[in-house]
């Protein structure tokens, strides 16, 4: 066996899945709670009456953590008012995360008609990016610093096209269980390290759409980075050790442990967004009458709302649209601000939540 050295390119890199690959009776466990736990995440996500919250709001969760791995910090309040509107400046960092955004729109969708290709995640890529990618093309590509590099992922353009189509027939076609799938192909995909940048966003994205693919989420609700984010050193580590140690026992605890942390959260928070919800529309209706329903769920849909949203969604008048909404402020249940020309009415309580 030829020891492996960071400083090397890793060409020989090891196809999927490990040889002598077995779970332990605890991984065994734990994978089984987490596929439940999926189970139920999903079903819950059946009996909402508007989905469109939640595939809304969660999103931005895991977006903002992704993105944040990758030392591109931005806040949800941010990124709900580049959501809410196209004039507001917004910061680079929360331009970045919103392409983040609509790559995973992007991916999610595509997996509903083809399956996850080489190609597609050269369009994810891309779509992070907001430019045409392609794999590298030029070696000295490596993580870590000059004179002390942590890893150097293999290099030659056709190693690297021959590396990306043996991981997605593998996401295909193996007969593991998805999670598992899912665990080792995020491994590979960042051990590939196929494009000249965006590469762990790219595989953070994969996550979702390999779990879609097989069937077991339905939308793009799973908050994955923040327990990443929260556990960034071990992360690294782990997949460090994955190439230098072969530790995949290790990795695959990890992940297991950070699923059902994601899993478990996205449940929670939905269940309180959906009681917050119920709650405002109660205490809308003696304020704006039988609009209450309708503006109590576009206020949960556009934490940031405007007055040419209300507008557009009730069809009202701009005075009535503005009357409802102030009558809001006036009595707590909303907030709001002047930005240029522009004023937003904010659902404090729903944004309280997803910060929980």
């Amino acid at each position: 066996m030829v020891k492996w050295d960071a400083n090397k390119p890793n060409n020989g890199l090891g196809s999927l899945p490990p040889k002598g690959l077995a779970l332990t009776p605890e991984q065994t466990a734990l994978l089984l709670e987490v596929v439940a736990l999926l189970s139920r995440l999903d079903e819950a996500a059946d009996l909402l009456a508007n989905p469109a919250v939640f595939n809304n709001a969660l999103p931005m969760l895991e977006i903002a953590s992704s993105s944040r791995i990758e030392n591109i910090i931005t806040t949800h309040d941010e990124m709900f008012v580049a959501a809410a509107s196209t004039t507001q400046p917004i910061s680079p960092f929360t331009r970045l995360a919103m392409k983040n955004r609509a790559a995973l729109n992007l991916g999610f969708s595509a997996v509903t008609a083809r399956p996850i290709s080489a190609k597609l995640l050269r369009e994810i890529a891309s779509s992070l990016l907001g430019y045409e990618v392609a794999v590298r093309h030029l070696p000295g590509t490596f993580i870590g610093e000059v004179g002390n590099r942590i890893y150097t992922p293999p290099e030659g353009n056709e190693l690297l096209e021959k590396l990306l189509d043996d991981l997605v027939t593998f996401i295909g076609s193996s007969d593991l269980h998805p999670v598992l799938i899912m665990i080792l192909a995020h491994y590979q995909f960042e051990a590939i390290h196929p494009y000249p940048d965006g590469n762990g966003r790219t595989g953070r994205v994969l996550n979702h759409l390999i779990l879609s693919q097989h069937g077991l989420l339905k939308a793009p609700v799973l908050n994955l980075s923040t327990y990443l984010v929260q556990n960034r050193d071990e992360y690294y580590r782990r997949l460090q050790e994955v190439e230098s140690l072969g530790d995949w026992a290790g990795w695959i605890s990890f992940m297991l442990l950070a699923l059902r942390s994601a899993v478990l959260d996205s449940y929670s928070k939905m269940k309180a967004l959906t009681l917050r919800q119920l709650k405002l529309s109660e205490e809308l209706l003696p304020l704006v009458g039988k609009a209450s329903g309708e503006l109590g769920q576009l206020l949960f849909e556009k934490p940031y709302c405007q007055i040419g949203h209300v507008v557009e969604r009730l069809g009202v008048s701009r005075p009535t649209a503005s009357k409802f909404l102030e009558a809001l402020v006036r009595a707590g249940l909303l907030t709001s601000f002047v930005s240029g020309k522009e004023k937003f009415f904010v659902n404090k309580s729903m944004l309280e939540v997803l910060a929980s």
